[in-house]
């Protein structure tokens, strides 16, 4: 059972990273906003707020491939192969609202996002 505090891990970063990227996008984490405006700061601190959301699915998605990888079977490993696939988009669309986050994800009264 030493794959138990890993699991925890996932799960705790993902939920976390979850409900901070959804009090994002409320308009509220005045931290993350004013390090956003903070024009001096580089383009990947000031979008942080923007990633948390995908962050927090992919590290939830690979919390998922705990209990599918005690399961025996040909449909496991495909399945857990699909939802690892699942995670690692979810992390390349994490760095790439970092680089230039869509101005769907802006939050409610802030100005326009910063990108790269």
């Amino acid at each position: 059972m030493s794959w138990v505090p890993a699991a925890a891990v996932f799960l705790i970063s993902g939920l976390a990273g979850v409900a901070l990227g959804w009090r994002w996008r409320q308009g509220g984490l005045p931290r993350l906003r004013a390090l956003h405006q903070n024009r001096g700061l580089p383009f990947f601190v000031r979008n942080l707020g923007f990633a948390t959301l995908p962050l927090g699915i992919s590290s939830l998605l690979l919390f998922s491939l705990f209990p599918i990888g005690l399961i025996d079977g040909l449909w496991a490993e495909f399945l857990g192969l699909g939802l690892w696939a699942l995670a690692m988009l979810a992390f390349v669309v994490a760095i790439a609202v970092l680089v230039r986050p869509p101005k769907l994800l802006t939050p409610k009264g802030l100005d326009s996002p910063s990108g790269g």
